[in-house]
């Protein structure tokens, strides 16, 4: 994780949309149509070449014994993930274990959730903290599985509005 962590980048407002700087630079009076074309093709390829920052959140109350096999797990994926900088978020959700501890020992940024308790509380926390590009939601009872981040975060990046992963119970039933 900590090589992971070095890899952070900070979000740059105005950096992903017409309204940048460099869009109005280009639409300014006596700017050639090749000088705007040029300007947008270098600030389009500078965009691709940009990293995204994706923010992986994780509520927990008293998952202490779990907790360490899923940030593990997490870790290792993000480490194939090179394309992308990674923040983790682990929201202590008031654990009487050593659910925080066992967070901030493999890498992840501990947040004390200080208000009201329960997980959707827990995730609007975590999600008012996360500084990423694209938000990642995992439970941290090993319910979801960090490999299927990559084709999540694919799914993202090729356009979709919004990325799932659902696991099967042992029934075959939806779970």
């Amino acid at each position: 994780m900590k090589a992971a962590a070095s890899r952070l980048r900070q979000p740059t407002e105005g950096v992903h949309s017409t309204s940048s700087p460099v869009y109005a630079c280009c639409e300014r009076e006596g700017t050639s149509n090749a000088e705007r074309s040029q300007v947008k093709s270098a600030f389009a390829a500078w965009e691709e070449a940009v990293p995204q920052t994706v923010s992986v959140v994780l509520p927990a109350k008293n998952e202490e014994m779990n907790l360490s096999l899923v940030l593990d797990d997490l870790n290792r994926t993000i480490a194939q993930m090179r394309d992308y900088d990674f923040e983790v978020i682990v929201v202590d959700d008031k654990s009487t274990d050593r659910t925080s501890e066992v967070a901030a020992r493999r890498g992840a940024r501990v947040i004390r959730n200080s208000g009201p308790s329960g997980k959707g509380c827990a995730l609007r926390v975590g999600f008012d903290n996360a500084a990423g590009d694209i938000i990642v939601m995992m439970d941290a009872d090993y319910s979801h599985r960090a490999e299927d981040i990559p084709v999540l975060v694919g799914a993202l990046k090729d356009g979709a509005a919004l990325a799932t992963a659902r696991l099967w119970g042992r029934s075959g039933s939806g779970a």
